[in-house]
């Protein structure tokens, strides 16, 4: 290519390089998301149940367990102590069945 260009080769390998770390950052940082996805849901429990769907992309991902969590939780766990916060199976287990309540309402 750098004789077609005119460019030098060392140029190309550059760009190459660059690319090539571009992807992996990106690859870096999906793998960041889908780790703090997980800490934050039962993803894996939720796809089973079939209260999300299963997604190829990262984002569609999130946006699927938004969904289900952006409804606000009008109901109170069950905890050992008052200082104890819902935690994300509890979240998880709930807001499906808040949202089929409010569509039935």
């Amino acid at each position: 290519m750098a004789a077609a260009f005119d460019t030098s080769p060392e140029l190309w390998m550059n760009l190459e390089s660059a690319s090539r770390l571009q992807l992996h950052k990106q690859d870096s940082n999906n793998v960041a998301r889908r780790a703090k996805l997980h800490e934050t849901a039962p993803v894996q429990e939720m796809i089973r149940r079939r209260w999300i769907a299963e997604r190829p992309t990262v984002t569609d991902l999130e946006a699927e367990v938004d969904r289900v969590f952006g409804h606000e939780l009008g109901v109170a766990a069950r905890k050992s102590t008052p200082d104890e916060t819902t935690t994300p199976a509890q979240k998880s287990w709930i807001c499906p069945h808040t949202i089929q309540l409010q569509q039935f309402l």
